[in-house]
């Protein structure tokens, strides 16, 4: 894979943690590490911070289990990989939409074997965002002479295409995504929204959280610093915006 897979360990003990970043870092090239956490509330932060592909996650921890920390995570959009000592967790953890499930002492097959399905969800994903791609803009070379004024949104029976002003904001919705338009109209597409990053025009909008993604150029009428920080859409939702985007969800209104 040319890009690498974001990835996050979750465990409450330190060797374990330590040790799967060892293997990872010399059995899975394609993984990259971009944090470990010890708890569920220093997880979700982690999750907030990096928009993980992928979470190593301990089922049983102090406090919260990991079951109760994804069950936390409103419109999960990252694959999950149990590591456990406990195997009689095994059938919840496919309940949970795991990937898949490692027993502690962790073997590097199956280590492999987890890395390897979260590859082709990526690339698959990735694959069908070229093909859209490509369809959405060879039609708009020929109707508007080479401009991009549409986007191409994916459905269950094939592809709309969208005036990009129609288009006010989109919302997670599990591993679906809720295009929200204007004169309270809706399409639920078939991508989870961290694929919708690359697809629109980043020139008209922003991913303002891990969760939405808004429309600046046509649809955002008001900028609100009560009770922290809102962007407010024409039609009055009002979003907030976490802190990791808020420097260039300023510097993308003002243009400096």
């Amino acid at each position: 894979m040319s890009q690498k897979i974001i990835a996050l360990i979750v465990d409450d003990e330190q060797d374990a943690r330590e040790n799967l970043q060892l293997m990872i870092n010399e059995y899975c090239p394609s993984v990259q590490v971009a944090g470990m956490a010890a708890t569920t509330e220093n997880a979700r932060q982690l999750v907030d911070q990096h928009d993980p592909d992928m979470v190593f996650l301990d089922i049983m921890m102090p406090g919260q289990d990991g079951f109760g920390f994804l069950q936390s995570i409103e419109d999960r959009d990252f694959e999950v990989v149990f590591t456990t000592a406990h195997d009689e967790h095994a059938l919840r953890a496919i309940h949970e939409r795991a990937i898949h499930y490692l027993e502690k002492p962790i073997n590097i097959d199956d280590l492999q074997t987890a890395v390897k399905r979260v590859e082709e969800l990526v690339e698959k994903q990735t694959e069908s965002l070229i093909t859209e791609g490509q369809v959405n803009q060879i039609l708009q070379n020929i109707k508007h002479g080479g401009s991009s004024d549409k986007a191409a949104i994916p459905t269950t029976d094939g592809i709309k295409l969208v005036p990009n002003n129609e288009i006010m904001y989109l919302q997670a919705s599990d591993a679906y995504t809720m295009v929200h338009l204007t004169k309270d109209r809706k399409i639920l597409t078939t991508k989870n929204i961290k694929a919708f990053e690359s697809r629109l025009n980043e020139n008209i909008f922003f991913r303002a959280h891990r969760s939405y993604i808004l429309n600046v150029e046509h649809h955002l009428v008001e900028y609100s610093r009560k009770d922290g920080y809102h962007a407010v859409m024409s039609d009055g939702t009002s979003f907030a915006i976490s802190r990791r985007n808020l420097a260039d969800f300023m510097h993308r209104i003002n243009g400096f």
